[in-house]
């Protein structure tokens, strides 16, 4: 039985107008024990590592405002090592028992079968899954068999366009068998499964992917555009920025990949992007960064800056939080020499502070940028970001 009945619709009365204001609605089946979800966009889709985000835990991270988010579940060989076993998902009925998430929220299952292709034979290959318990192969029905557990709200499938790899003798049987993965996809999803696309830098590979979903029989609720760890921003936003025009209107448009600093996502959503995906802000967190860029124009101080380092000693006496009025936890009852210490004596709690503000100052740029989208002011607003030359 499908997990749920997934649809996107746009509040926009001008066809084709980006950027756009969106929402993502799904409704859950009688054998679905997750409640109906609704989400606007444009979204910020929050990177996970084994279910939850980098430096929290679910006590922690459920705490937060989590309004019109999107939790991205990767389900490839790493994080399934890392993950629940099929065992352990059909007992718990969905990953949000598994980590102790009290308050569903809509997951989205970005990784997939990818349809693994052999060029010696020209045929597609099983999925080869490695888990605590073994390496195990899975065909297409049994991997989506397995997403369906989770029970996502969204689930990205490749179709690749993979005619580049091998002869002409061999791409049709290729082609085929691509397609049936889809359908197979369709078959089990239904309106929640998301067509993935990776073109690279080429934009005549990003054409070729976008002529695929357009010669569907089943066209998907959503589209994933898809780009590697070796794709730069420029080169990505040139590509989004030629391959969104060119798809259907009515099909949300989902980015994972792409560097996701704050003027880059904002120039996405500019091109007519819905949900986008970043590692931002647990990334600065990482590298003991708290994120304090202004959200308007009448939050801009005397001082403009994207984040600040807590690890420099200029913050050892510096008692005052990390943004005036942040409602997070860290910026309530922790200082900027606080988190300096933590540094200093290296403890694992300084980076999950920062992980807590980093992402509340991420998901209230968000919640900005549909505020600015709905009042057709979103132009404007970009413009003046940009003129901050962070």
């Amino acid at each position: 039985d499908m997990a749920s009945s997934l649809s996107f619709s746009l509040d926009s009365t001008t066809p084709g107008a980006i950027p756009r204001v969106g929402r993502l609605k799904s409704s859950p089946t009688p054998n679905s024990s997750s409640g109906a979800v609704e989400v606007c966009t444009p979204c910020y889709a929050i990177p996970t590592v084994a279910a939850l985000p980098r430096f929290l835990t679910a006590d922690l991270f459920i705490d937060l405002p989590l309004d019109n988010v999107l939790l991205a579940v990767a389900y490839d060989s790493l994080q399934f090592a890392r993950g629940p076993i099929a065992g352990q998902l059909e007992s718990a009925k969905s990953l949000h028992q598994i980590f102790g998430l009290t308050r569903p929220l809509p997951l989205w299952l970005h990784s997939h079968p990818s349809t693994p292709f052999c060029e010696s034979t020209g045929q597609l290959t099983k999925n080869l899954i490695v888990s605590p318990t073994g390496r195990a192969e899975y065909d297409a029905s049994k991997y989506y068999e397995l997403a369906t557990l989770i029970q996502p709200t969204l689930t990205s499938s490749f179709l690749p366009n993979m005619l580049h790899k091998c002869s002409k003798r061999k791409r049709s049987a290729y082609q085929k068998g691509a397609e049936a993965v889809w359908k197979t996809g369709v078959t089990l999803l239904g309106s929640e499964l998301a067509l993935s696309l990776a073109g690279g830098d080429s934009a005549q590979s990003w054409e070729g992917e976008v002529r695929n979903v357009l010669a569907l029989e089943a066209q998907p609720t959503a589209v994933e555009l898809a780009f590697g760890p070796g794709c730069d921003a420029a080169s990505g936003l040139a590509s989004i920025k030629a391959v969104v025009p060119l798809l259907p209107h009515a099909t949300a448009r989902v980015l994972y990949g792409l560097a996701g600093d704050p003027l880059s996502l904002m120039t996405a959503v500019a091109a007519g992007v819905d949900v986008l995906s970043s590692d931002f802000p647990f990334d600065a967190a990482a590298l003991g960064e708290a994120l304090v860029f202004p959200l308007t124009a009448t939050d801009v101080g005397s001082q403009t800056q994207l984040a600040i380092d807590l690890k420099l000693s200029e913050h050892r006496t510096a008692a005052i939080p990390l943004v005036a009025g942040c409602p997070c936890l860290t910026c309530q009852r922790h200082t900027r020499a606080y988190i300096h210490h933590l540094f200093n004596t290296t403890e694992m709690l300084s980076y999950t502070l920062l992980a807590i503000h980093n992402l509340t100052h991420y998901l209230a740029f968000f919640h900005q940028i549909r505020v600015e989208v709905a009042s057709e002011t979103f132009s404007h607003y970009l413009e003046w970001f940009a003129s901050l030359s962070l």
